[in-house]
């Protein structure tokens, strides 16, 4: 069984569009962005950063 390579898969214009009408964006994250996703991901966004 294959899995879905989720950057093949095209974003929900109807979300984007919704998002973008508030300032947001909804886009798969870039390789090179990462690493700063994976941070505020784990910090909840809005939490502060990591002290370890």
């Amino acid at each position: 069984m294959s899995r879905n390579n989720a950057q093949n898969v095209p974003v929900d214009e109807t979300a984007r569009n919704k998002l973008a009408a508030l300032g947001l964006s909804y886009r798969a994250v870039a390789e090179d962005e990462l690493a700063d996703y994976l941070r505020a991901k784990h910090r909840g966004f809005l939490g502060p950063e990591p002290t370890d």
